[in-house]
């Protein structure tokens, strides 16, 4: 393109040069606080109150008066406000022709924002569920690691044959119905071992609906990243790559923080319901349910091991297949919006062009 009169064609290409080997450190910065904030936020929440603090909080020699107003709160609105930071940091640079971390724009192409969304939800379900299944597992049957590698091995499989066939089934029908067949799938599994599990439900109980979970896992994930990226303009295709690479990271780091707070509340809830007509006493029964929720249900190979706690042992059991199945219809919720995402998703320009031939 021509250039404004008395500018050297030499300053241009210096200038476009330096942005690109410039480091976006402000970007930087406020996305790893913001982000931190938001899942620290979500993390603690249960520990501390996730409105009126439940419990002292101190950090660096400061305390944080129990009773008022939670430390949560506070953190995930630094949290909100750092976030919105970024935005309108990336924005302004963006504008000023430097460097960005995050480019907005790229959130315009419909295809690369609903793709990214449903990356980011599919991540947040399936951590949250490889995170307490194990965790259900090992509190009420005492499995092993390896037996619970077994258990879940199911997934994997599921995985791996998918994958493979997922690229033919994308010639055949185009990659976006590739993507919305394996939500279907996914959300039918979560959904049928959420109303299926029970406190003497183990690993081979749980085999067929993971088989289900990782045939729709491997549908999807081996196509959405075609999809999302395939209207981005190649010279922006590294950085588009790298933000759904985030996202999926983002949603995974998420999806423990959620599902394993609804995981944790739900158990001391149902415990603490449980033990309401014991023989033991208000303070015994308090510590029990404390104690189940913060081990995240291990306390409850401890019950076993003790003759005289038999009925504890059997509610924290029954506890325990309470919070699965609570954490395991959350994660079906959150697929559910994943699904209704996905269903957006239109063929990519290159697919329409050669279903005209």
């Amino acid at each position: 393109p021509p250039l404004p009169e008395g500018k050297p064609r030499s300053a241009f290409l210096l200038r476009a040069g330096s942005a690109r080997r410039e480091i976006d450190w402000p970007g930087g910065l406020l996305s790893a606080l913001g982000l931190g904030a938001l899942v620290c936020g979500i993390i603690e929440g249960q520990t501390y109150g996730w409105w009126t603090a439940t419990r002292p909080f101190t950090m660096a020699g400061l305390g944080w008066p129990e009773g008022g107003l939670s430390p949560v709160p506070v953190v995930l609105g630094l949290a909100a406000v750092l976030i919105a930071a970024l935005i309108v940091v990336e924005r302004s640079r963006a504008a000023a022709g430097r460097a960005v971390m995050l480019d907005l724009d790229l959130f315009r192409i419909p295809n690369f924002r609903r793709g990214n969304l449903a990356s980011a939800l599919i991540n947040v379900g399936e951590l949250g569920l490889l995170f307490v299944l194990p965790l259900f597992l090992l509190g009420v049957h005492g499995t092993s690691p390896l037996q619970i590698s077994v258990a879940i091995l199911p997934l994997a499989v599921g995985a791996f044959l998918a994958g493979g066939y997922a690229g033919r089934l994308a010639n055949k029908h185009g990659a976006h119905r590739v993507v919305q067949i394996g939500m279907v799938l996914e959300v039918a599994a979560v959904v049928t071992l959420g109303l299926t599990i029970s406190a003497t439900t183990g690993g081979p109980g749980l085999a067929p609906w993971m088989l289900l979970y990782g045939v729709g896992l491997g549908l999807t994930s081996a196509q959405l990243t075609n999809v999302s990226l395939a209207d981005v303009p190649p010279e922006q295709s590294g950085q588009a790559s790298g933000t759904q690479s985030t996202a999926r990271q983002v949603g995974a780091a998420l999806g423990i923080a959620a599902i394993g707070t609804v995981f944790a509340t739900s158990l001391g809830h149902a415990m603490t319901d449980r033990l309401s007509d014991s023989s033991l006493s208000p303070e015994r029964q308090a510590a029990i349910a404390h104690d189940l929720r913060e081990s995240a249900g291990t306390y409850g190979r401890e019950l076993h091991a003790d003759p005289g706690l038999a009925a504890e042992a059997r509610a924290a059991d029954e506890s325990l297949a309470v919070a699965a199945r609570h954490a395991s219809l959350t994660t079906a919720a959150i697929l559910a919006l994943g699904l209704a995402m996905s269903l957006r998703l239109r063929p990519s320009a290159d697919h329409r062009e050669e279903s005209k031939r």
